[in-house]
């Protein structure tokens, strides 16, 4: 797998059994340099600024924990300066960086979704691999200003279902908080109606 660094100098390739990252110049297609990973290699992203690599592979044989394993390369040094040390499932998915805040988002085929620190790579929190669904009864059924709360910081919000218009609140703590604790109130006035995975088995 390929990704373009955000000035256009590089793109950058995975080279999985020689655990190497490979970043060639885009201007004569001719490798730059290489760095080694104590793994395997598998999908890199660029940090928006484009002074870090996000890698994540397969930690070596024999590793703890063992599955999934993230690195973060520094393109002004050419070395690994960070190694991720939690369980981050097994079975190498997608990866991505928030253009935002820089966390690390993760998927794995064992299911998780997992959000690490952009400096770190320590494991911020991970999502399960169940989606459950839940319907109102009772006094939750009587609700009728649908909402979003995402990550407890930021919120979409119809203050009443048959009004066009909606307030929307990016990376405000104080105006996900109310809304969030009010899910959970709903969601304890309610009951399971479906369960699945994320694959929908």
């Amino acid at each position: 797998r390929m990704t373009l660094s955000p000035d256009g100098r590089w793109f950058v390739t995975n080279l999985w059994q020689s655990g190497k990252v490979a970043f060639y110049r885009t201007s004569d297609d001719q490798l730059d340099f290489h760095v080694a990973i104590e793994g395997a290699p598998f999908v890199s992203r660029f940090s928006p600024d484009g002074r870090w690599l996000y890698n994540m592979g397969i930690a070596p044989q024999g590793s703890q924990p063992a599955g999934i394993r993230v690195w973060r390369i520094d393109t002004a040094t050419r070395a690994v300066a960070a190694t991720s040390v939690d369980a981050l499932g097994v079975g190498t998915g997608s990866l991505q960086v928030s253009p935002v805040n820089g966390q690390v988002y993760l998927t794995a085929y064992s299911g998780q979704v997992s959000v690490l620190d952009p400096d770190t790579l320590k494991l911020l929190r991970q999502f399960p691999a169940a989606i459950a669904i839940h319907r109102t009864v009772g006094q939750a059924r009587i609700a009728t200003d649908p909402f979003i709360v995402a990550d407890d910081h930021s919120v979409w919000h119809l203050q009443h279902h048959g009004q066009p218009r909606a307030i929307v609140a990016l990376h405000s703590p104080a105006d996900a908080t109310p809304l969030r604790e009010r899910f959970e109130e709903i969601w304890q006035l309610s009951q399971p109606a479906i369960g699945s995975s994320t694959l929908g088995l």
